[in-house]
């Protein structure tokens, strides 16, 4: 079953809506209008299944270095999920990746945050 066209992706209370506006081999792209987001999901069918979605973002914003002209940033966050073609079911490869995700989550999402702190 395919995601739906559009989705939507909500950042910092701002909802983006991400059309299909691409089917690729592998998988499919979506965008923003202004294409300020994007979102890429593919599958590899090979010796081990890989699943990875993406989502780059970006903005506009003063240059640190030239104050009166803005520059455009941008940031990508990936999740790839490796695995086995037989040996988990689909709850289990859930349930693994609800478990991490929790895990960068949990209080307020300390664990995610120390991580893009660069902490280890």
């Amino acid at each position: 079953m395919a995601f739906s066209d559009p989705t939507t992706i909500t950042i910092g209370g701002t909802a983006y809506v991400l059309n299909k506006t691409q089917s690729l081999t592998d998988g499919t792209l979506y965008r923003a209008a202004d294409s300020t987001a994007i979102m890429v999901i593919k599958h590899e069918l090979k010796a081990r299944n890989r699943s990875y979605i993406s989502l780059n973002f970006s903005k506009v914003a003063p240059n640190p270095l030239i104050s009166a002209q803005n520059i455009v940033y941008d940031m990508t966050v990936g999740i790839t999920v490796n695995r086995p073609k037989t040996g988990f079911t689909i709850t289990e490869q859930k349930d693994v990746v609800t478990g991490f995700f929790t895990m960068l989550t949990a209080s307020t999402n300390a664990n995610l945050l120390k991580y893009l702190g660069f902490e280890s």
